[in-house]
């Protein structure tokens, strides 16, 4: 073998195969897609960490000549769809409704006919917030002076959100009991997040001739996107389609189905055929085209039968 040849058994030179569409502005992030009567979304965010939603007024929001809607929590409340599950086994806001738990939490929801218009009819909504006191450390969540941030929960009277067990606990105990050495540490994860090339984003295109539903999304799990939209339009699955295009959002940030992604950027509803994006058909060799089936995600402890628990803050 020489020097200049390359092998497909993971050694040698392996060209790179994506590069060249990206480098020359070739590749199609969920942005690009534009559909006829496209409309826009844009999302009004707390600025405060813990405070109380005294009123929300929408009114000059709705007044604006390019806003098709605004949405709220109590209007989503009002559907039964304000709150949605946690991967914890808990219920997360999807939209506020009584209270900010934490800074940038959604409060409304803009659909306009473009995206300045949107942007704009956000500085047109009248929050009224009452400010309590933040809870910005971890450790200082569990005192039992701390504010209590899910007071929502019946019987909440502090900030532990779950305790989780895995393993034999008697098995787990012996071992330590004979050992020679045991060594005991407390461990701060601190706050993480991605920082992807391409961020979150959605296109929805409802035909209404053929009751299909089809959607571009930043996902690496549109199975479990696809379940969740059937849920909560109350659509079969197999009238769903979930396309997930080449994209940039990669490296353990799949599968973030966090309350932003249900109202995020890009929403469209018209009548015309789907399918086409400037006369041809939206489809890239690496599509993920979805097929029945699940996604879960769970967590694992450091040791057999150990313990956990956590705090919000």
């Amino acid at each position: 073998m020489t020097a200049t040849e390359e092998t497909r058994n993971g050694f040698g030179r392996v060209h790179r195969k994506e590069d060249a569409r990206f480098i020359r502005g070739k590749g199609t992030y969920v942005d690009d897609i534009r559909l006829p009567g496209t409309l826009f979304g844009a999302v009004l965010r707390s600025p405060h960490a813990h405070a109380r939603l005294l009123s929300v007024d929408t009114t000059a929001a709705e007044a604006h000549p390019q806003v098709r809607a605004v949405i709220t929590g109590a209007a989503l409340a009002e559907l039964d769809l304000a709150w949605m599950p946690t991967l914890s086994g808990g219920v997360q806001a999807v939209l506020a409704t009584d209270k900010v738990r934490f800074q940038g939490q959604e409060v409304a929801f803009v659909v306009a006919e473009s995206h300045y218009a949107a942007r704009d009819a956000l500085e047109l909504i009248d929050v009224d917030y009452e400010a309590l006191p933040p809870v910005v450390d971890a450790r200082k969540a569990l005192d039992e002076d701390a504010p209590v941030i899910r007071d929502d929960l019946e019987g909440r009277t502090g900030n532990r959100i779950f305790d989780w067990e895995a393993g034999d606990a008697g098995h787990a105990d012996r071992v330590f009991a004979e050992s020679d050495v045991v060594v005991a540490q407390d461990v701060l994860y601190p706050r993480v997040h991605p920082a992807p090339l391409e961020t979150c984003g959605i296109v929805a295109d409802m035909d209404k001739v053929t009751g299909k539903l089809t959607v571009w999304t930043t996902t690496q799990a549109p199975h479990a996107h696809r379940t969740v939209y059937a849920l909560v339009a109350g659509l079969p699955e197999h009238k769903i389609r979930v396309v997930s295009p080449r994209h940039r959002r990669r490296l353990r940030q799949q599968g973030r189905d966090l309350p932003g992604l249900r109202v995020r950027d890009r929403r469209v509803d018209r009548d015309g055929p789907s399918g086409e994006v400037d006369g041809g058909p939206l489809r890239e060799p690496d599509d993920h085209l979805v097929r029945p089936g699940t996604t879960t995600c769970g967590a694992r402890s450091p040791r057999p039968g150990t313990g956990g628990s956590a705090a919000c803050g």
